[in-house]
């Protein structure tokens, strides 16, 4: 019985010995571990909301800019659209108040000077994604129809000046020329029917030219004052207030000299 207590006792002094030897150290090395891990992940956790906070600021950023380069673009194509329209009317208004209701459009409307170094204007890729966060596509689609129009309508502005001023010279050499005082040019001349028939046709073609391009200038004009319009209230609801011009209210429409 003594030696079976002795035995016993030995065996648990035993254990207790192992425990300070191996389990103490490994025990007190993962408690290490943990106390240096938790502060890490938090420190990890912190650095990453901040490193996410920046980024979304430089986008953000990256977006109100690239937002404000569509809003003078926008403002060059619809001023130019408008712009050319009131010339149009104004002219044809001019020649209705100078007592010329006889003249044809084409006839009351002159070569557009300067139309030919009239920039092209486009919207970058970058510049149309602002939309496209916005989820408003139909807006990119507006915005690139604008800048075709615009193109299409510098494209007949100087067709019909190269047309007209074509048909003014050619016309010219078979007659005598005068001017008046409202600078309006008239040709007289006697001439074989078939010549008569052949400036006859020229001058009908031209004219329904004009008149297919005021109509289309007009359409065009009534096109960009919407888009013009709905760059505001797009921009304002994805950037916010402060972040955005405004063109709500439609650009200015200036009017060229007569």
């Amino acid at each position: 019985m003594v030696d079976f207590h002795v035995t016993v006792a030995q065996a648990a002094a035993d254990s207790s010995s192992a425990w300070k030897d191996y389990g103490v150290p490994f025990a007190t090395a993962i408690l290490g571990a943990l106390l240096a891990y938790v502060p890490s992940r938090l420190l990890a956790g912190r650095a990453t909301k901040e490193l996410v906070a920046r980024d979304e600021k430089a986008r953000r950023e990256a977006e109100v800019v690239a937002a404000r380069r569509v809003f003078i673009k926008l403002s060059v194509l619809v001023n130019a659209i408008l712009d050319y329209h009131n010339e149009i009317e104004g002219r044809i208004a001019q020649a209705e108040q100078a007592g010329n209701s006889e003249m044809t459009i084409a006839q009351r409307l002159s070569a557009f000077v300067g139309v030919n170094r009239e920039p092209s204007v486009s919207f970058s890729v970058d510049e149309l994604e602002v939309f496209i966060a916005a989820k408003r596509p139909d807006y990119v689609d507006n915005l690139v129809l604008l800048s075709r129009r615009h193109g299409a309508m510098l494209s007949m502005l100087a067709a019909f000046g190269q047309m007209k001023t074509d048909l003014h010279y050619e016309l010219a050499k078979h007659g005598h020329t005068s001017r008046d005082s409202d600078q309006v040019s008239t040709t007289a001349a006697r001439m074989p029917a078939s010549l008569g028939n052949y400036f006859r046709v020229q001058m009908d073609e031209l004219n329904l030219f004009a008149v297919s391009m005021r109509q289309t200038i007009a359409a065009f004009a009534a096109f960009a004052r919407e888009v013009a319009q709905d760059y505001g209230p797009i921009t304002r609801a994805y950037l916010g207030a402060d972040a955005t011009l405004d063109l709500a209210e439609g650009p200015a429409e200036p009017s060229r000299d007569q």
